[in-house]
């Protein structure tokens, strides 16, 4: 005889069979719930430590964050729009040597309250910035009657300084002490630096939690910026055109730094040593950028002129442009073909006067906006205004 279905599963029994499997379950939420809270935690325990390169188990380490390569930190760019070149005012001022009274150092800032640039305020910490030889600090802000007469602003430098205070930095630009050459020294500067960076005017934008003091120098200041950091005064260093010293390399090898490395393709006697560095440095590549496609050379357009030369007109800039062009000096896709560093261009454009053209733009070498926004185009051993933004975002994302 068949049983019947309540016969063989009592409802008692069916009643116990949900009411464990609804504990199972409610069992399995609950842990799975805890687990994840307990990783949270520990990742924000963990993220708290992050702001230095740390060991573990006698291997290097680094933050995910820091493995990104140059094209994907350069996904998204500061706002520079279509608006044309503007001023920034800087203030000098001449701090004590820690070894000889009589021979101060010059440092040249920018500060919200004087720029005639929007900025804002700068909360993240300080960016010092590094010139080349025969330069010096006056060169990154625009000249000032009452702030910094001797200041010329040239138009590359400008843009470096308008990039770091977008990102929330003070950029504080330094001289060497030799005044001759304007070469750094590892002996005679890196001392004068960390007292710039102890002067109570320095010391109270470093006061926030997570400041960090970042380095951006050109040839012989990207050398020097390189020495800063692996010295521990910096925490971070942009390095242009300019290859590591077998000693910055030692270093790098066994107490790695955040560095991004920025040669220009047209250079290529620095672009080979910089890419066996980079090859050199296979053991620590999560702290190490190279970028090889930021500072190659950039088509001389009006817009170009606009952007990076301050007081460009638009007719000024197409006058400009049909002038190259017509003696040769700019082809057809607005590419310099004669290297505006060694090339008779002033005469081109300024026959009757080598100063000075259209009694605006100042003409001197060493000492022209015009001419440095042609050198940037040409991209030979030049600043680079277009790897500062990823450069600092990638120093950003590596030590918070």
């Amino acid at each position: 005889m068949k049983m019947p279905s309540y016969a063989r599963y009592p409802p008692e029994r069916k009643y116990h069979t949900r009411q464990l499997i609804i504990g199972v379950l409610v069992f399995v939420i609950v842990w799975s719930l805890a687990l994840i809270s307990m990783a949270l935690t520990l990742n924000k325990a963990g993220s708290s430590t992050r702001r230095q390169p740390h060991q573990r188990s006698g291997k290097i380490t680094a933050p995910k964050k820091s493995r990104d390569s140059a094209n994907t930190l350069r996904n998204g760019t500061v706002d520079q729009k279509d608006e044309v070149a503007k001023e920034i005012l800087g203030i000098e001022l001449l701090i004590p040597s820690p070894l000889r009274n009589d021979d101060p150092i010059q440092i040249v800032y920018a500060h919200k309250n004087i720029s005639s640039t929007s900025v804002h305020e700068p909360t993240k910490g300080i960016v010092l910035l590094l010139h080349a030889c025969t330069h010096s600090a006056t060169k990154f802000f625009s000249p000032s009657p009452s702030t910094c007469p001797n200041c010329l602003g040239l138009s590359e430098e400008l843009r470096i300084v308008s990039i770091v205070i977008d990102m929330g930095y003070m950029p504080v630009a330094v001289s060497s002490v030799d005044r001759k050459s304007g070469c750094w020294s590892t002996s005679r500067d890196v001392h004068r630096i960390e007292a710039v960076l102890k002067h109570d005017l320095i010391r109270e934008f470093l006061t926030n939690e997570g400041s960090n003091v970042f380095a951006i120098g050109a040839s012989s200041g990207g050398a020097f910026a390189a020495e800063l950091s692996t010295r521990d005064v910096v925490n971070a260093a942009l390095i242009m055109v300019m290859s590591l010293s077998d000693g910055v390399m030692r270093k790098l090898r066994t107490s790695p730094k955040p560095t991004y490395l920025a040669p220009m393709p047209r250079d290529k006697g620095t672009m080979k040593l910089v890419m066996k560095n980079y090859r050199d440095l296979e053991s620590v590549k999560a702290f190490i950028i190279l970028d090889t496609t930021s500072c190659g050379s950039l088509p001389v357009t009006t817009r170009y002129l606009l952007q990076r030369v301050p007081r460009m007109t638009t007719d000024a800039g197409d006058e400009l442009i049909s002038l190259l062009k017509k003696a040769g000096h700019i082809d057809s896709s607005n590419a310099i073909k004669v290297d505006p560093t060694h090339s008779e261009w002033r005469k081109i454009i300024s026959p009757s006067n080598s100063t000075h053209w259209l009694n605006k733009f100042d003409l001197k070498p060493g000492c022209s906006p015009l001419a440095k926004a042609l050198h940037r185009a040409w991209a030979f051993h030049e600043y680079c205004s277009e790897a500062v933004y990823p450069a600092l975002r990638f120093f950003d994302e590596f030590l918070h």
